[in-house]
């Protein structure tokens, strides 16, 4: 028998969060942009020892084929984490490690071979009143709060949408503006020109008891 949260994982929710991304990879890309600077995804290519001897050869460095990769680089770089760089070895290795541009909870939640009592969602499920085949129906339990969005690079994953706070916000949920309906009112066009007539009449209570 499944809990809660294995029927959990196994529904497809629709997802509420992303506005103008597309792509998981556009909204990692998105997410890893900070104060640093970018972080880009990298996966070694699977001929990588070929492409290190090919351009060590083509910069005319002599390589021992028993162990190609002993072989000293005669260069002195002073940048982060090349200036450890004295051998093939320490180039095969750098390029050979695949970098990422998501957390750790992103990873956990994309892991495919999660535990079935194990439920991880990694987009957050935020209100919109125009979700309306959410669970949620498009109402939400706090009227007149919530819809702001912050930091630039949020506003370019998730939706951002005005509160209705004050009473003429509901007007298209309370208002008919069916015309056929309001036959006789203020409103209907017929007594409102009849009434745009009458300018130079003032209306008193001795005008409404002569009407009468």
């Amino acid at each position: 028998m499944l809990s809660a949260t294995g029927i959990l994982r196994r529904i497809s929710f629709p997802s509420f969060a992303s506005t103008y991304s597309t792509t998981m990879e556009e909204m990692d890309e998105i997410r890893a942009r900070s104060l640093l600077k970018h972080t880009y995804v990298y996966n070694p290519p699977d001929e990588l020892d070929n492409i290190i001897v090919n351009a060590a050869k083509h910069h005319g460095l002599e390589l021992d084929p028993s162990d190609w990769k002993t072989t000293e680089i005669p260069l002195d770089n002073r940048k982060s984490k090349l200036h450890k760089m004295k051998s093939l070895r320490d180039l095969f290795e750098f390029y050979e490690q695949p970098v990422n541009n998501i957390t750790k909870y992103a990873e956990l939640a994309r892991n495919e071979k999660l535990p079935q009592n194990l439920a991880i969602l990694e987009q957050p499920r935020r209100f919109h009143p125009n979700d309306k085949t959410a669970l949620h129906g498009g109402v939400t339990g706090n009227p007149g709060e919530g819809g702001t969005v912050y930091s630039i690079r949020n506003k370019r994953i998730y939706r951002e949408f005005k509160p209705k706070k004050e009473w003429f916000d509901y007007d298209d949920q309370n208002f008919d503006y069916d015309v056929t309906l309001s036959k006789g009112m203020p409103w209907d066009p017929e007594i409102a020109n009849k009434m745009d007539s009458y300018t130079n009449i003032r209306f008193t209570k001795e005008y409404l008891r002569k009407m009468r």
